[in-house]
């Protein structure tokens, strides 16, 4: 199910990227509720908030919310698609300081997700926040 050791962030990752807890690679994790499942199981713990990304921790579940999330997976694309829209708007930045002192371009990271990798912070009853990386 999970891989309990740390492994070493892929080497186009930001360098903010730091080691995981837990890995989720497909096999039983193919929904963000299965994913809190999984959470949940390996840690003993219930998870109450999941926020995502490796700076801007975008609030994506919050347990007992008012009204309650009736589509969490909704809510990862749409922080997704902000935070990687977030990363086109500083390459093109950061592009253009870059032309003006006569040096290349820089390509946009797809924002928080390496490799279709999408990389969480778990904070559970645990009292502990956990770095969850998950690959759907």
């Amino acid at each position: 199910m999970a891989e309990h050791h740390p492994t070493p962030p892929a080497s186009s990752a930001s360098s903010a990227a730091s080691f995981t807890d837990f890995d989720y690679h497909g096999n039983h994790t193919h929904t963000l509720a299965e994913l809190i499942n999984a959470i949940e199981a390996d840690t003993n713990a219930n998870v109450v908030t999941l926020s995502s990304g490796l700076r801007t921790h975008l609030l994506i579940y919050l347990r007992d919310a008012q009204p309650p999330v009736v589509d969490v997976n909704l809510m990862v694309d749409e922080a997704v698609k902000v935070c990687e829209a977030a990363a086109v708007i500083e390459a093109t930045h950061k592009t253009m300081l870059n032309i003006q002192q006569g040096r290349r371009r820089v390509n946009p990271k797809c924002a928080y997700r390496v490799d279709q990798t999408i990389h969480f912070h778990a904070g559970c009853t645990d009292n502990k926040c956990h770095e969850v990386s998950w690959t759907p």
